[in-house]
């Protein structure tokens, strides 16, 4: 499966009708086979997630695509343009923003409009970015017939961030203060004196060396 992806914030400055948020989980996609910074997207469909947890969502189209479209979707792919698509979304401080996704023409064109589309939300369900794939894994400079490009056949999926481990702090902490404590204790049961750390070797070296001094004066003296 050919994947190409692009998540992308765009802050604009009118707001979308209060409609397309009644219900958080209802996403409107809008599509556009224009190139460039000024490409005009229009409305395609919508995307209604079922579960965020389970991954279900559904994608509901808004009828045929226009021969319009279609001339200029064929026209793109052979142009090797790209195709993209975008979702309306509301960022923590209040304001609108898209998040979009692009894919090349071809691709589109040749897979007869199959399309998959992967929403990325975070654990309370935040809209983080889409991405979009085609079961055409390359373009090949296929004919498609009209016919098979009246509609798109769109599969949504849903996935949500999940929270990595989370560092044991607690238990790092006693761990730490324990360490530390061993090492307080070590030292004050080693703060004494070289002869009172080492005595039971000190003490047994003097006393050989005495009884060697004495016997080397015992031989001496014969």
């Amino acid at each position: 499966m050919s994947v190409v992806c692009l998540i992308s914030w765009n802050l604009i400055d009118h707001t979308l009708a209060e409609d397309d948020f009644e219900d958080s989980s209802t996403l409107t996609l809008e599509h556009t086979f224009d190139q460039g910074a000024d490409a005009e997207f229009v409305r395609r469909g919508s995307i209604t997630i079922r579960s965020f947890s389970n991954g279900i969502a559904q994608y509901y189209s808004d009828g045929m695509l226009p021969t319009e479209d279609l001339q200029k979707l064929k026209q793109v792919a052979l142009d090797d343009g790209f195709y993209r698509i975008r979702v309306a979304s509301r960022s923590s401080s209040g304001k609108t923003a898209y998040v979009s996704a692009f894919i090349k023409a071809c691709l589109l064109y040749e897979s007869s409009l199959t399309d998959f589309i992967t929403v990325h939300v975070d654990l309370s369900g935040l809209l983080l970015g889409i991405s979009m794939s085609t079961d055409v894994p390359y373009c090949q400079g296929a004919d498609i017939d009209d016919g098979d490009l009246t509609t798109f056949d769109t599969h949504v999926h849903v996935t949500q961030t999940q929270s990595g481990p989370q560092p044991e702090t607690q238990l790092y902490i006693q761990k730490m203060e324990a360490e530390r404590a061993e090492k307080a204790k070590g030292a004050q049961a080693d703060n004494r004196s070289f002869f009172g750390k080492y005595w039971m070797y000190i003490v047994p070296l003097v006393i050989f060396m005495m009884f060697a001094s004495n016997a080397d004066q015992g031989t001496g003296g014969r």
